[in-house]
């Protein structure tokens, strides 16, 4: 696993990491920024027991979706030749083709470190996401490149989980989110760290076919109270 730290303002750090590509616990995975802040943990982190309600695939912060059809047969021998088992020595008789039809691209995707952020790639599909990292903000482009046709049923290519900021003025500081990007809360995820709301795009019975695009951009801004 290769994670990444840096300092912002006010005392505050960041950590986020490349996924593992399905081959660790859902626990090990940040591939969004876990911001703290003097003992204050301003953004989520993963962890959990598997199977535990709101500590799933769909939780882990990166897109996913159900397929409309059939796994497509790059995949499935993409799929053959990759490692079942995990680091754990776990799920060595699960099929990463899973019976109903969900794509995660936390399983579905190679991924590699990039300069400043990872990449996945699959026959299918080609994912980057890339940070910026100021003083006191996190800056983050997402873009999904489809290099064969795909459909979903329902796609989620955004999934960022927040905490709620109702305790906000109990802590030195505190993270919002900004983006043009209309979200719906769709879910709890929940962690050691608390249980937060997902914020998701949803798109309902799409398709995608060679060289299509899509990009999000958003960010995290840390705000320092004073003392």
């Amino acid at each position: 696993m290769k994670i990444f730290q840096h300092k912002l303002d006010g005392g505050a750090s960041v950590i986020w990491a490349v996924p593992m590509s399905g081959y660790g616990h859902i626990a090990d995975e940040q591939p969004l920024p876990y911001i703290h802040c003097k003992g204050n943990e301003l953004t989520p982190r993963f962890g959990g027991e598997e199977g535990q309600a709101g500590c799933e695939p769909h939780t882990v912060g990166l897109p996913w979706g159900v397929l409309k059809d059939e796994w497509a047969l790059k995949q499935r021998i993409f799929n053959t030749f990759r490692k079942n088992i995990n680091i754990y020595w776990r799920n060595i008789f699960v099929s990463r083709c899973r019976a109903d039809k969900n794509f995660y691209f936390l399983e579905q995707l190679n991924y590699k470190p990039l300069s400043q952020g990872f990449s996945g790639e699959c026959p299918l599909i080609h994912f980057e996401r890339k940070f910026l990292i100021e003083d006191a903000s996190v800056q983050i482009e997402d873009t999904i490149i489809f290099k064969k046709p795909v459909s979903f049923e329902v796609f989620y290519p955004v999934n960022i989980p927040l905490f709620e900021d109702e305790n906000a003025h109990l802590c030195e500081a505190t993270v919002r989110l900004e983006s043009d990007i209309k979200f719906t809360n769709s879910a709890l995820q929940c962690s050691a760290a608390g249980t937060a709301s997902l914020h998701t795009v949803k798109l309902e019975n799409v398709s995608f076919i060679n060289g299509d695009r899509l990009s999000y951009r958003y960010a995290y801004h840390l705000l320092v109270h004073p003392e």
